[in-house]
Parts: C-alpha cells; structure tokens; sequence
C-alpha cells in the first residue's frame, strides 16, 4: 500500500471493496441483464474499466470484458464463466 501524506490519501489500486452484488453461478454473456452481470460490471469497475453498473451485458461490458480477459492471459471468449470470476478474485 502507498501512503500520499501530503492529501492524507492511501492509494486506490491496493484497496478492493466488497462487490454488493451476488456473484453468479451461470455463465454471463453478451445480451444478458440482471443482477448477474452487475457483478462482473463491479468487478470490472474495480479492475479500473470505466463502464457503468446497469445490468446490461452490451456492447461496453463485452468490450471491458474482452479486454480484462486479455490482460490476464485468458481464453478471451467475452463471457463471465468460472475462469474469468476467478480472475477478478485473485485481483
């Protein structure tokens, strides 16, 4: 963790919240919406996508998610299965 003492601020990159949101134990994908996918959006959100939290599988989301896959050395498929959910854990 890095300590800014001139702003009183720690450094955002070390501290990952709680995800409020139930994470799913169906495969997430393009097209869906729901409480599902608003896990994988927070999760990308913390991984520093900037893509909004609505529930909405579109075209941002598969994009970040795609992207997020690629950066991890994953099969980059666009989808939120059980390789990408472990990803966004171990982060």
């Amino acid at each position: 963790m890095t300590y800014d003492y001139s702003t009183n601020l720690s450094s955002r990159a070390t501290w990952k919240g709680v995800n409020p949101y139930k994470e799913p134990a169906v495969l997430v994908y393009r097209g869906m919406i729901g409480e599902a996918v608003k896990w994988g959006q927070w999760e990308l959100c913390e991984a520093g996508f900037d893509i909004k939290i609505d529930g909405d599988f579109g075209p941002a989301t598969d994009k970040a998610v795609r992207a997020y896959q690629q950066s991890c050395k994953i099969k980059v498929d666009g989808k939120v299965g059980p390789v990408t959910r472990a990803a966004f854990k171990a982060d």
